[in-house]
């Protein structure tokens, strides 16, 4: 009887010592996969801060072109209205 207690409690202890070992190999693969998704989640950061300054830069650079093409807009009708000025009064 004693003896088929111990038999029967060193098999629960193989069974437990089993299940901790499957734990921590379960435990190892999430933390490599926790790494690994960070490791992931940072390079699209990087990348996403990346497209908003050209983003920004692009920004920039439409505001000046707009700007330009209203500084030439301006410019031709001045030259337009000189032109104008000129030939009616030299005629």
């Amino acid at each position: 009887m004693l003896e088929d207690d111990l038999v029967q409690t060193r098999g629960i202890k193989e069974q437990l010592h089993k299940y901790v070992r499957e734990l921590e190999q379960a435990n190892d693969d999430l933390e490599r996969a926790k790494r690994a998704t960070i490791t992931s989640l940072e390079d699209f950061e990087q990348r996403l801060n990346q497209a908003i300054e050209r983003n920004a830069f692009l920004e920039s650079e439409l505001d000046e072109k707009e700007s330009l093409l209203v500084s030439v807009q301006r410019l031709k009708d001045e030259a337009r209205g000189k032109l104008h000025f000129i030939s009616q009064h030299c005629h």
